[in-house]
């Protein structure tokens, strides 16, 4: 009996393996703010732009979908909502309208191993983050603060918080933490030492520990996106203008607003308010790729939702 040759064996491996790789298909989510935001979705390099959702304000400030990739949650006007992403229905998670003082959610993150849901809100003059159960049951509030509270980032691996605490007397952006399993105080991650200004949107990237957000400056020269590695607390650049890029006003990037991850494709997404773009690159480097550019308008916050596709 002959034998087949080993380089035979395992190029048809290779072959094997590459074609039976599963591939992904990425759903991007974003709001258009309008007198009434948009709540907009499309499939990349795949489809028209559908409207999913019209908000009751001009505002739709945050979006988040579960694990499954099956439901999207987003807020809308004081209250919190689940969207089904298949059947194209919706029901009420939480509500602030008859809270007293008024509370104003603007951010949330989803905990579905723990079923938990962590809301940031503002109050009088305050923020606070609350903890409820995924059917909406209130549970307790983690931290309250005289400042103003960025959007939240959950560390699943570490059970983490991380958000951006914007201070309204010396206009820096301070990174804090708040240990999940020992939630006494928030810590300091990046102080004012660091020269963070108007950090709005992060994101993580929880297998090399690094934390990116958007940055806009005083100018555009100062527009950029950033990232930190939360083990050794050295930050860089990731996207940024040089002189020369601004001055022939070829910017890589003008108001950077909301940024997501996508562990799936391991691509960096932002909004750029300026180029009226959504954009795209590799968390490893290379160049950046505009996946969606809006006529009218502009993007403010995103969502990514890569799954296999069928």
């Amino acid at each position: 009996m002959k034998t087949i040759p080993t380089k035979i064996i395992l190029f048809g491996l290779l072959f094997f393996g590459i074609s039976c790789t599963p591939k992904l298909t990425t759903s991007i989510f974003f709001s258009e703010n309008r007198p009434k935001a948009l709540l907009k979705t499309f499939i990349e390099n795949k489809s028209e732009v559908e409207t999913i959702h019209e908000g009751k304000g001009n505002n739709l400030p945050s979006f988040k979908s579960d694990l499954k990739g099956e439901n999207l949650y987003y807020i809308d006007h004081r209250a919190i909502f689940k969207y089904n992403l298949k059947n194209k229905d919706k029901e009420l998670v939480i509500t602030y309208y008859n809270s007293k003082p008024n509370k104003d959610p603007y951010d949330f993150v989803l905990d579905e191993k723990n079923d938990l849901i962590y809301v940031t809100y503002g109050y009088s003059g305050k923020s606070q983050i609350g903890t409820y159960r995924m059917n909406g049951d209130s549970i307790e509030v983690l931290v309250q603060l005289p400042n103003n509270i960025g959007n939240l980032v959950l560390d699943n691996k570490n059970e983490k918080l991380y958000w951006f605490a914007n201070d309204e007397v010396t206009k820096c952006s301070k990174l804090m933490s708040l240990d999940l399993l020992n939630p006494t105080q928030p810590k300091v991650i990046l102080g004012c030492e660091e020269k963070i200004w108007k950090a709005h949107h992060a994101t993580l990237d929880e297998k090399r520990n690094q934390l990116y957000w958007a940055q806009n400056d005083t100018g555009v020269v100062n527009d950029r996106i950033r990232k930190v590695n939360l083990t050794t607390r050295k930050i860089t650049d990731f996207v940024w203008n040089t002189i020369s890029t601004v001055n022939s006003k070829d910017t890589q990037i003008s108001y950077p607003l909301s940024i997501a991850f996508d562990s799936k494709t391991r691509f960096i997404y932002w909004s750029d308010v300026n180029k009226h773009w959504i954009a795209k690159k590799k968390n490893s480097g290379g160049e950046i790729i505009p996946v969606h550019i809006l006529e009218n308008g502009y993007p403010a916050a995103i969502e990514i939702i890569s799954i296999k596709a069928n």
